[in-house]
């Protein structure tokens, strides 16, 4: 065996070891990052994230707070990743309801109980937070709102076919009407300002989306209980 080829096999070896120890690093520290949004998430949802300090987070996720800078740069940098993280993840389990096999009320109210626990289980600095006035936090929860609603024709058209949605309603004003309560939602994030208000402001949009304010039969209209068998 020739001494190039020595090299050559030698480098091969140095190349592969080096891949293999950046791959672990990296996994390390997405998971390192992963457990302190977890920490940071659950602390926030409960407590409010002013009552939050890093060191409340480090101490959970039992990393140190130097860690948590070194992540995030700040607070401030923590608590718009932890958010961008949280509803990227809600949005995918939304996706992943309404491109299901459920039923099309199945699917309504799946994510309406979803809703529900959120409101009652997070505290309303959080939520205000979420729908806030910060400009990266407000943008990014702005363009992934309009990606829901976009996603949603696949689900009107479902609802259409099983007779849950008036079909002389068009596809363009429902998608219009959506678009204008979660502009309307965004713009007014400080009506959520407590759990229980949070479940009853819920509730009833939930009331009013379904059934309008008529209630859920006019002139004899049973769709809305017709779609359910």
């Amino acid at each position: 065996m020739t001494f190039p080829l020595i090299m050559n096999i030698i480098n091969i070896y140095i190349t592969k070891f080096t891949i293999n120890t950046m791959d672990g690093f990296k996994r390390r520290k997405e998971q390192k990052k992963e457990s302190i949004r977890q920490a940071a998430l659950e602390l926030f949802k409960h407590h409010g994230i002013s009552r939050t300090t890093l060191k409340d987070v480090a101490a959970k996720a039992s990393v140190s707070p130097v860690s948590i800078y070194n992540h995030f740069g700040s607070k401030q940098g923590l608590v718009r990743d932890v958010i961008k993280w949280h509803i990227n993840d809600v949005v995918a389990r939304y996706k992943g309801i309404l491109n299901g096999d459920l039923s099309f009320m199945e699917k309504m109210e799946t994510i309406i109980f979803d809703k529900k626990r959120m409101m009652r289980n997070y505290s309303a600095e959080f939520i205000q937070t979420v729908i806030s006035q910060d400009p990266e936090i407000k943008r990014f929860f702005e363009e992934v709102s309009a990606d829901m609603v976009r996603n949603m024709a696949g689900f009107l058209e479902q609802g259409r076919r099983e007779g849950c949605i008036d079909p002389s309603i068009s596809q363009e004003a429902l998608m219009l009407y959506f678009e204008v309560l979660r502009k309307g939602i965004a713009d007014h994030g400080h009506i959520f300002n407590s759990p229980e208000r949070n479940e009853e402001l819920l509730k009833q949009f939930s009331h009013i989306y379904l059934y309008g304010l008529v209630g859920k039969a006019v002139g004899g209209n049973e769709r809305s209980e017709i779609c359910r068998e």
